[in-house]
């Protein structure tokens, strides 16, 4: 299976497991096992994510202001990613 069709599966299994949550909620009942299992598949993704930006390797280049600046700039492109 590929990394984006997994990333989909994962996405589709959450949203159905919102919905689930959302009717525990609704009718009053315990949600606790659907919640290990939501945070389990965010740990996922989250793992294929951080998988994913390791192997992109960003070119340091020198800006006019100097190598702190580039590394501002690709300090902001990794947090811009685990951001959403």
């Amino acid at each position: 299976m590929s990394k984006n069709t997994l990333k989909k599966e994962i996405h589709k299994e959450i949203k159905n497991i919102n919905t689930l949550i959302d009717m525990r909620i609704i009718k009053g009942l315990s949600y606790k096992d659907l919640s290990r299992r939501h945070k389990f598949l965010i740990s996922q993704l989250n793992s294929l994510a951080l998988k994913q930006t390791m192997k992109v390797r960003v070119p340091i280049k020198t800006q006019s202001n100097g190598p702190i600046g580039g590394f501002i700039e690709i300090l902001g492109r990794y947090a811009s990613t685990f951001i959403f």
